[in-house]
């Protein structure tokens, strides 16, 4: 019984010390938080792209290379009607 009767102490004592220590659950975000959170999320997306952009040369003013050959099949072809 004296092992219980420690162990049950020893639960008690840990329980009151670790007790105060708990932090209070964060408070729900606001209106502005969410508001601000997008912006700054808007603006990290736009420069990840933009330099995604720049890297790719996305804006260069040069033509693309293009391999091309007419099809011998008439309906992928366009008709003047």
């Amino acid at each position: 019984m004296l092992g219980t009767g420690a162990t049950v102490a020893g639960a008690v004592i840990a329980l009151t010390t670790w007790a105060p220590r708990r932090r209070p659950p964060p408070a729900a975000p606001t209106d502005t938080m969410i508001t601000t959170a997008k912006a700054a999320l808007a603006c990290l997306v736009q420069q990840q792209w933009k330099e995604e952009a720049r890297i790719r040369a996305l804006g260069d003013p040069h033509p693309v290379p293009v391999v091309w050959q007419l099809s011998g099949k008439r309906a992928l072809m366009d008709h003047r009607s």
